[in-house]
């Protein structure tokens, strides 16, 4: 495009390239912003999945090191995650139910970002146990999937004390 000289002696834009090089700002704009909203979602959900894979390995771990139960408590329907163990007054033998929450940043509730949905298969149990060999009681995968349908998934597999993101 050629700028125009007034009847100052000055170069200038004309009104019109003016509108055609906001036209096309306000068309790439269009085009980048939903696809920078997916990125974003995409990497809450990628986020929010590794912090269950840590919590996991770290659950396991510490289950091997200190030699106690530990258990990962899930509720897919309020969509969060909380460490707890196994109290130390209560003999191996007794009730599962005597846990107490991990203490440090492990033991706090992790609450999925807004939009992620929490399912599990094939097991809607909400508890995962950790012992001390380093293995689960149960076989699972945790599935998250954010608002435009992109999924990870998180696969235990109870015996074999394997941990992995698919």
């Amino acid at each position: 495009m050629m700028a125009m000289t007034s009847r100052t002696g000055k170069r200038s834009f004309t009104f019109i390239e003016l509108l055609i090089v906001i036209l096309i700002i306000a068309i790439l704009s269009a085009i980048s912003i939903p696809r920078l909203r997916n990125a974003f979602y995409g990497f809450r959900l990628e986020g929010f999945a590794k912090d269950v894979y840590y919590l996991s390995l770290y659950l396991q771990g510490s289950a091997a090191a200190k030699g106690k139960i530990y258990c990962l408590n899930i509720s897919p329907d309020q969509r969060n995650f909380r460490a707890t163990q196994k109290k130390e007054d209560v003999a191996a033998d007794e009730n599962k139910d005597e846990f107490e929450a991990v203490k440090g940043n492990y033991g706090k509730l992790l609450e999925a970002p807004a939009g992620v949905v929490v399912s599990i298969e094939p097991h809607p149990a909400g508890e995962l146990y950790f012992y001390p060999d380093a293995s689960m009681d149960k076989s699972l995968n945790i599935i998250f999937t954010d608002p435009y349908n992109k999924k990870i998934t998180l696969a235990i597999k109870g015996a074999a004390g394997a941990i992995e993101i698919k």
